[in-house]
């Protein structure tokens, strides 16, 4: 339950973000997403989607951030940590690949002092997603002999 109330505030701010929404809104949103999250997180350690959630909200709040030099690094000291946590445990996580690719190879790029860095992290991660991954037996389904879906 708490992980899909942080799911919604997040989706909430995520479309504000498309339609200028006021940005202390949104960042109300982003910071109740992530009291949710972490909450989720707390009841169900395993739960990776509630820590991708979290660290989703805070590149968000990095991006508002933008401009003020103190915040931004207050919020890259509480999101590196859970990004490193769960390139260990999940590293193969799609989800966290792509958020960690977005937020640290792309809006960190004007605030990081180590300019190569995010372009590694992003490299990686493509190379990851350009991996061959194969389904299951049970969710390949074949129509006839028609191979083209």
């Amino acid at each position: 339950m708490r992980y899909w109330r942080g799911f919604a505030l997040w989706r909430r701010a995520i479309n504000g973000f498309n339609e200028s929404a006021d940005p202390k809104d949104l960042e109300h949103d982003l910071t109740q997403a992530i009291a949710e999250f972490k909450e989720s997180a707390a009841k169900d350690p395993a739960f990776v989607d509630a820590k991708v959630g979290t660290i989703s909200c805070l590149g968000s709040l990095i991006y508002l951030a933008l401009g003020h030099a103190d915040r931004v690094q207050e919020l890259i000291a509480q999101s590196s940590p859970l990004v490193k946590e769960l390139r260990t445990s999940s590293p193969d996580n799609p989800r966290l690949s792509g958020y960690s690719a977005l937020f640290f190879g792309t809006f960190l790029r004007s605030v990081a002092a180590d300019r190569t860095r995010p372009l590694k992290t992003t490299k990686r991660d493509w190379k990851r997603r350009a991996r061959p991954r194969t389904l299951p037996s049970i969710l390949s389904i074949r129509l006839g002999e028609s191979r083209n879906c």
